[in-house]
């Protein structure tokens, strides 16, 4: 272990993962999760430019499919392969769990608004066979009204 300064932080870097303790201070290798948390700290790094300001939202997906999804298949492993298996892991897997559901229940609405965004704009501005467009209703009785306003002679 390399000695530090710093005490109780965790961070990632180029080399790995690490986690930094107090009395005396040393870098602990994280296991087995170091590649998990290096793509999820690179998938939240994409999300800030250099001066760590944000430049779009973190990408939900991208952390359910790179990160989530592998977590959650590893810890059934485990659980699964081993007979002394921490029990502590299975609230942390079923958060997870919980946590891609509402990421695909996002995605789900996401979809239906989208659907339902599309249906409205082409009822307001395309028309189709005899269904006239709600622009097209609104000029058609513009231009009946103009008619009929013309044909009312103003006395002065």
């Amino acid at each position: 272990p390399k000695e530090d300064s710093r005490c109780h932080q965790r961070g990632v870097s180029a080399k790995g993962a690490w986690l930094l303790v107090s009395q005396p201070f040393f870098f602990l290798p994280l296991e087995p999760t170091t590649q998990l948390e290096l793509k999820y700290y690179k998938i939240i790094e994409d999300s800030f430019d250099e001066n760590g300001n944000p430049i779009r939202e973190t990408d939900l997906t991208e952390i359910d499919e790179k990160i989530l999804k592998f977590f959650n298949q590893e810890a059934m492993v485990i659980r699964n392969g081993e007979a002394n298996f921490d029990i502590r892991l299975e609230p942390i897997a079923e958060l997870i769990s919980n946590l891609r559901k509402q990421i695909f229940f996002v995605k789900q609405r996401a979809i239906e608004f989208s659907e339902s965004i599309e249906c409205q704009h082409k009822n307001l501005i395309i028309d189709d066979g005899e269904n006239k467009s709600y622009v097209t209703l609104i000029n058609d009785i513009h231009t009946s009204l103009e008619i009929e306003l013309n044909k009312v002679l103003i006395e002065e």
